[in-house]
């Protein structure tokens, strides 16, 4: 099976794209995200950062990562606004998917910045005494946030960032916990989507 974690960027003019230099150098790091696990796809019209390791997995009678797990992962990279636009704002989707017996907790905490605009939206958190199986809706999750930046750069590049950590702790090798941003089944892939949104310089 393999596990993805899959970063799309998208436009909202795909005429825009036709400008040389958009996206930059990029860099990954952290417990759980590195240069050989991480990999950017230039798709044209969108931007595709596929992270291969950012999960927790507590298979049933299976040690794997123990009792209780820490991992974390970070991703930067630069922006540059097509000649004449400055970088007015964005939206980002965060979706992912986790399965859990009753014994077994998590945590998700999401950290990001876009220029001078800083995020720390409330953690995502899976609670104890709550099982959660792959039928179940609640095995997929989705979160979206959207911010105006203040500033207007006109023609500067922007940096933008993710800090992530995730989190997991279980009672027994009986329970399981596994999941995070990545592939839990073959059915679906887990995502943050970054939409930025371009205005004309003054």
């Amino acid at each position: 099976m393999k596990r993805v974690f899959l970063t799309t960027w998208l436009v909202m003019s795909l005429a825009l794209w036709a400008e040389a230099g958009i996206w930059g150098s990029w860099i990954a790091g952290g417990s759980s995200c590195n240069p050989s696990n991480v990999s950017v796809i230039d798709n044209g019209n969108s931007l595709s950062v596929l992270f291969d390791a950012f999960s927790i997995n507590m298979p049933r009678g299976d040690y794997v990562d123990g009792m209780s797990s820490r991992k974390t992962c970070t991703f930067r990279i630069a922006l540059t606004p097509p000649s004449g636009f400055y970088l007015a704002g964005f939206k980002q989707l965060y979706s992912g998917g986790l399965i859990k017996s009753r014994r077994t907790s998590a945590q998700l905490n999401i950290r990001y910045n876009v220029g001078s605009v800083i995020g720390r939206p409330l953690p995502i958190v899976f609670v104890e005494g709550d099982e959660i199986k792959p039928e179940d809706p609640r095995s997929l999750f989705a979160k979206t946030y959207y911010n105006n930046l203040l500033v207007a750069a006109c023609g500067q590049s922007t940096v933008y960032g993710i800090n992530m950590s995730f989190s997991a702790t279980r009672r027994t090798l009986s329970e399981y916990l596994i999941g995070g941003l990545e592939s839990v089944d073959a059915d679906f892939t887990q995502r943050v989507i970054l939409i930025p949104e371009w205005a004309l310089c003054p």
